[in-house]
């Protein structure tokens, strides 16, 4: 039977039993001396070589406050080099305050892990110990001025550079030094917290150069070399030389590799400038007709420097390696095609060449205009179809214009049919009419466009005019059963001039006809009112309100003709379309007694006398003069209708100006004197006609007139 191995248990129980017993003993001590040292600091707890055991905080406070102080008041040196830096404790980092520092003390064996707390008193009674470096030093306030100072010690290397000029300087770099920021603390952390003030040496590192004169060294070569090489862009025969000045000052030096570098975007002012003379646009080939002969323009290749590829190929060539000399840089320059060279319109211009040759002629019933080799020519296109061939056509707008410039010539207008009607009752023509005629302008186009490569081409004519047939006349004749209305109006004691104006508006006015359901525009009877109408300077009337005057005005005189046929057309009966009454009252212009009824014309002013026919049956215009006396009838149908006008109804009458107006004037013989107008009441007029048809329908024709008042006026002649 094997022998059983010793028993280690008693060995067990015998070490825990010693344990057991040193925790006793310890807890004996802590609480002895803990009972002892309740408020007090634990004996061998010391700052600044300060003895605080067994010392209250108060007591402890009270006694490290002159220490403290006086430390933080002394002044240590710090060195770096040649360069030295007086600063305090304080703004060093010293943070020595008594209370804080008494109460760190005070913590010191009571703080940290349970047995150190048991130990604390013990082990603070053994030794000589100090408070937590926190208390004494704050490390942001030292890192803080860590900084300030590398800002003033640290001094970056400096690279070596070259200095291009005439000549390429190397200049060396020079090495840096950078402040050890976090071993410097450490350093002053320590002389702090031994409350040392001797000259403290901080410690630096060496910042050397970025580019050393090493590397530069080829550089410096190659930069020599590229500057004695002269830069010349070179297009089309022409060169732009670069001035080394211009070069040296925008050769560079880049990095990563370090290298030589000559930035493109330093000669875009150069290459610009060369574009300018070098670029053109391209010109299309043209046909154009010159005196009646076909010549084409040749067409042109354009040209356009290609500026970004240029300067890439300056910045190539230019950092290649060279050996001196001329450096010449071909402009890369595209070539810009002509759309229309000269080879593909030949065909069409020699086809476009015999159309002139055989010419073309237009003609208009009997007249016949033939065009010029030019004008032919002129109103040539060329075409280009999809499939890129080219045809010849006419522009049809030239064209339209070029007929409107024939029909100028050709037409005749439609003329004023005049009628007169015989002691037998027969209406007949007053006196002979030739029709009118004008080229149809759009059917003359569509006909051109389609027959003009025959070289002839007739232009559609219309004709128009009154009709002046037999039966016409028999059928106006039978309308004609008596005198509707009729109306008397002197013009004795007019000048000369007015007189001949009266007479000449009656005489185009007579044997007018207006045909059932027509309307008559005074304006279009009595035809333009001009110098070259044959009539003459009278006066008219202008303005309104209270600037009212009489002034010289060609034609003057036909508003007494228009009067005089509205006055009968009121009495009729008859629709009025369109009527306007004088600036002031005339007094020789009442009708049947009545005042208001007058009415003025002007073409140029817009100003007529319109009104419509609204019977089955044609009125025929009866005018005429005799003894200064207008006299005018409407002969026709009397119309089935009643008329009834109310009596003028006058108010707010203005009293004639008693003073006389003169005025002179260069349109009459000098010394010639006229009274233009004698004076006159300015008023209000109101004035109903009412025209009742047989079914009891009442047509009302309201005259509401507003005339100023006029003083007598005298114009003196000065031509």
């Amino acid at each position: 039977m094997p022998k059983k191995a010793p028993s280690r248990r008693p060995y067990r129980i015998f070490g825990l039993a010693i344990v057991v017993s040193l925790l006793a003993v310890v807890a004996l001590c802590r609480a002895t001396i803990g009972v002892a040292f309740a408020d007090r600091v634990y004996p061998g707890v010391g700052v600044a070589g300060v003895d605080l055991g067994g010392r209250t905080v108060a007591d402890a406070s009270d006694l490290l406050a002159p220490r403290l102080a006086d430390y933080a008041s002394q002044s240590i040196l710090l060195r770096v080099g040649e360069q030295q830096f007086q600063l305090t404790p304080k703004e060093l980092g010293f943070s020595g305050q008594p209370d804080q520092i008494a109460w760190a003390a005070y913590a010191v064996g009571r703080e940290g892990s349970l047995p150190r707390q048991a130990l604390g008193p013990i082990l603070a009674a053994q030794l000589t110990t100090s408070v937590p470096a926190s208390a004494l030093v704050d490390d942001s306030a030292l890192d803080a001025t860590m900084n300030r100072l590398a800002e003033q010690v640290d001094e970056p290397g400096q690279a070596a550079h070259l200095v291009i000029g005439p000549e390429i300087i190397l200049v060396p770099g020079t090495p840096g030094q950078v402040l050890q920021k976090e071993q410097a603390a450490a350093i002053i952390r320590r002389s702090l917290l031994s409350f040392d003030t001797k000259p403290i040496d901080l410690p630096v590192a060496a910042d050397k150069p970025s580019v050393s004169a090493t590397q530069l060294g080829p550089l410096q070569a190659q930069a020599q070399q590229i500057l004695g090489e002269t830069l010349v862009l070179t297009a089309n025969g022409q060169t732009w030389p670069v001035e080394g000045s211009q070069l040296r000052s925008n050769l560079q030096i880049a990095q990563n590799p370090l290298r030589l570098d000559y930035p493109p975007q330093s000669l875009t002012t150069v290459v610009a400038n060369a574009a300018k003379q070098v670029n053109r646009p391209a010109r299309d080939a043209q046909i154009l007709v010159v005196n009646g002969k076909v010549v084409i323009d040749d067409a042109q290749v354009g040209y356009e420097v290609d500026q970004v590829a240029t300067l890439g190929a300056i910045h190539n060539r230019f950092l290649a390696t060279g050996q001196g000399g001329s450096l010449d840089v071909p402009i890369v320059v595209k070539k810009i095609e002509p759309g229309i060279t000269t080879t593909a319109l030949e065909p069409v211009g020699q086809q476009a060449q015999a159309l002139i040759d055989h010419g073309l002629s237009f003609a208009a019933d009997d007249a016949r205009y033939p065009l010029s080799p030019d004008q032919y020519g002129s109103l040539l296109t060329f075409n280009r179809a999809a499939n890129g061939q080219w045809s010849v056509g006419l522009d049809s707008q030239k064209v339209a214009t070029l007929i409107d410039q024939i029909n100028a010539q050709f037409q005749r207008p439609e003329p004023n049919a005049r009628f007169k009607i015989g002691s037998d009752g027969k209406v007949t023509l007053l006196r002979p009419v030739v029709p009118g005629r004008t080229i149809d302008k759009q059917a003359a186009v569509a006909a051109v466009a389609k027959d003009w490569q025959s070289g002839q081409v007739t232009l559609p004519v219309k004709h128009r005019g009154q009709d002046t047939s037999p039966a016409f006349l028999a059928r106006v004749s039978a309308d004609m059963r008596g005198i509707v209305a009729d109306n008397a109006s002197p013009y004795a004691g007019s000048i000369p001039a007015r007189a001949h104006n009266i007479e000449l508006a009656v005489s185009n006015l007579n044997g007018t006809l207006v045909p059932p359901g027509g309307t008559f525009s005074f304006n279009d009877a009595v035809g333009p009112t001009t110098l070259g109408a044959g009539f003459q300077w009278g006066f008219g009337i202008q303005g309104a309100d209270k600037n009212v005057q009489t002034v010289p005005s060609v034609g003057g005189g036909i508003c007494q003709v228009a009067t005089s046929i509205f006055q009968p057309v009121f009495w009729a009966g008859y629709e009025v379309d369109e009527r306007h009454w004088h600036n002031y009252w005339i007094d020789h212009y009442s009708s049947h007694g009545y005042v208001g009824l007058d009415a003025t014309v002007d073409e140029s002013a817009g100003l007529d006398f319109q009104f419509k026919n609204t019977t089955g049956h044609y009125i025929l215009i009866d005018a005429w003069t005799v003894n200064q006396t207008i006299h005018v009838e409407l002969i026709g149908t009397k119309p089935d209708w009643k008329v009834q006008v109310t009596r003028p109804v006058v108010t707010d009458v203005v009293k004639a100006p008693t003073d006389v107006a003169r005025a002179d004037s260069p349109l009459w013989p000098k010394g010639t004197t006229i009274v233009t107008e004698a004076a006159a009441n300015g008023f209000k007029a109101a004035i109903d006609r009412h025209v009742i048809s047989p079914n009891g329908s009442d047509r009302v024709y309201q005259i509401r007139e507003s005339y100023a008042p006029v003083q007598t006026t005298v114009l003196t002649g000065t031509g």
